[in-house]
């Protein structure tokens, strides 16, 4: 949850208060914890979002960033207590503070970017003097059943492991908190610093004595499997980003399979709707490399004539000629005749099977230009078909017919010689590949092997 004093855009102002009662009060329905998170950007608020020059622990020239000055520092204080306040009136368990990821918090727990000369700068006791204030701060003004979690990042923006590992003790043993929430970019990688790659980054927090502290870690948790390896590893529960954007109620899937694995990104932007994310939740994953498929559009029209019936008979009903396609009309023939030499019943009875069995071989053997003739007389010949394919599914158009097949509905696609097939639950309905270019021959191909995957 976002928290910027001025012009905020988050859960720093009291008229947002209405909202966050609905939805602490929506996911408290479920029979489940609803904990928000705070935060502040610091030096990485976008300007154009903020409409000032942005803050940090230091002046930052490189993000144009000015430092805070001591009476700033205790108003962000204020204002982060304040935040857990609104938080608990609105109906939530609690509030998890975000310290990672290069946030204001993390800047002034970095030796790099925090170059204060006063209490809040220079050790790693000053530098973590603003996170402690926060923190006790917020179990002062909301009592001792209101949940308090701490987001740290072990690397990157100036953190050291051994500083983290350090600060993480102390938040147990000093700091009166529920739970730890490491964003360790990647569970499984080794640490950076190549003094500690003994052992990976996860094992060296795992070292940490927690108490009755919590344990929770992020980074590229993806699977079921990864899962339950983390949780046998000795961490507590897990805290997923991506793979609850991919499926919104991977919990339960995970719970369900034990082995659940993801669907493979690129997504579409169908799918990320299916998944409940809106407009302006799709345009930022869009700035996720590799996680939205680039959009896709393609639209042609061709006639509905003789040539084109005749191919989608060929493609999606194949005629069979051979011998073993008249076994069933030569049997009926062959039943009649024997009734007429070989027995006393009425002769019609043996002349019926003989002419069932004609009439169904004519049909078997005349079946496509049966079938050709009824499509040339129908509302449909010769009219002039809009085709649509885009990321959504599949849009005909014609005077006589409009459709939409969405590709949640298509059960199957299959390539044919010529074209392809689209099976779905009422039937199915055959493109022809020269109706379409190559592009759209390739789009259709990648959604075959989603469905097969």
């Amino acid at each position: 949850m976002t928290y910027v004093r001025k012009k905020p855009k988050g859960y720093g102002k009291d008229a947002q208060i209405e909202g966050h009662k609905r939805l602490a009060a929506a996911i408290k329905a479920k029979q489940s914890l609803a904990i928000i998170q705070l935060h502040h950007a610091g030096m990485r608020s976008p300007e154009s979002e903020i409409h000032q020059q942005a803050v940090s622990a230091s002046d930052i020239e490189k993000h144009n960033a000015r430092g805070l000055s001591l009476v700033e520092v205790q108003q962000l204080r204020d204002d982060f207590i304040a935040a857990a306040c609104r938080a608990q009136k609105c109906g939530y368990d609690g509030i998890e503070v975000h310290g990672a990821h290069g946030y204001i918090l993390s800047q002034f727990l970095s030796a790099d970017i925090n170059s204060r000369d006063d209490h809040y700068g220079g050790s790693l006791e000053n530098r973590a003097r603003l996170l402690f204030e926060i923190i006790d701060g917020i179990r002062t003004a909301c009592g001792a059943e209101f949940l308090i979690g701490v987001r740290l990042s072990p690397e990157r923006f100036g953190m050291q492991l051994s500083e983290m590992k350090s600060l993480c003790q102390q938040l147990v043993d000093e700091h009166n908190i529920d739970f730890i929430d490491l964003s360790l970019w990647d569970v499984f990688k080794q640490p950076e610093e190549a003094q500690y790659q003994n052992k990976s980054l996860l094992q060296h927090f795992l070292e940490i004595d927690y108490k009755d502290v919590k344990l929770t870690v992020a980074g590229k948790i993806n699977s079921g499997k990864d899962v339950s390896t983390l949780l046998e590893l000795g961490v507590d529960f897990v805290t997923i980003g991506r793979a609850a954007i991919l499926h919104h109620d991977f919990p339960k899937l995970v719970i369900a399979q034990a082995d659940f694995e993801p669907t493979n990104l690129p997504v579409s932007e169908a799918h990320l709707v299916e998944e409940g994310l809106s407009e302006k939740f799709i345009t930022y994953m869009k700035s996720w490399d590799g996680f939205v498929a680039p959009s896709f559009h393609y639209s042609t029209s061709y006639t509905l004539d003789k040539s084109h019936f005749s191919e989608t008979f060929d493609e999606s009903m194949p005629q069979n000629k051979s011998n073993k396609a008249y076994f069933k009309s030569i049997g009926l023939a062959l039943s009649g005749l024997a009734i007429l030499y070989f027995t006393e019943l009425s002769p019609y009875v043996a002349w019926f099977l003989v002419a069932i069995g004609a009439v169904d071989a004519l049909g078997i053997y005349f079946r496509k230009p049966w079938w050709l003739a009824r499509q040339m007389i129908s509302e449909a010949a010769n009219n002039k078909l809009t085709l649509t394919i885009d990321e959504n599914g599949v849009m005909s158009k014609s005077f006589s017919v409009e459709s939409r097949l969405a590709w949640t509905e298509i059960e199957s696609i299959e390539r044919t010689k010529r074209g392809w097939l689209l099976y779905y639950p009422a039937g199915r309905s055959y493109l022809s590949a020269r109706c379409l270019s190559e592009e759209a021959n390739e789009f259709i191909g990648k959604q075959a092997m989603l469905k097969d995957n």
